[in-house]
């Protein structure tokens, strides 16, 4: 299994991906820290069986501004701004967003 600290290395825009969405959806609080939902990340992503180009996403993410990156990881499917951003995301973006969305809530 894939620990903690290299998933962060690795893919550093997922990460913050992942604890924006997790923030947003309550799954990190008090009784569950930013430090446990990236281990979660790290199994969540070893587990994953898509066929998606986990670089090019991670560039993607972390190519991002503050807002933008807020907007595709907190804003509604159905808002147009996100759907613009998302728009220009590499293949399989939303899904592997919208997966982990369902792990952190």
């Amino acid at each position: 299994m894939t620990d903690t600290p290299e998933i962060v290395a690795r893919y550093p825009g997922i990460a913050k991906a992942a604890l924006l969405i997790s923030h947003d959806n309550g799954g990190t609080h008090r009784g569950r820290s930013a430090a446990r939902r990236l281990g979660d990340l790290a199994r969540f992503l070893s587990n994953t069986e898509l066929s998606l180009d986990m670089r090019a996403i991670d560039d993607w993410l972390n190519g991002l501004s503050k807002d933008d990156l807020e907007e595709v990881c907190c804003g509604c499917q159905d808002d147009d701004p996100r759907k613009a951003l998302m728009d220009q995301a590499p293949p399989f973006t939303d899904q592997l967003l919208e997966d982990f969305y369902h792990e952190a809530a």
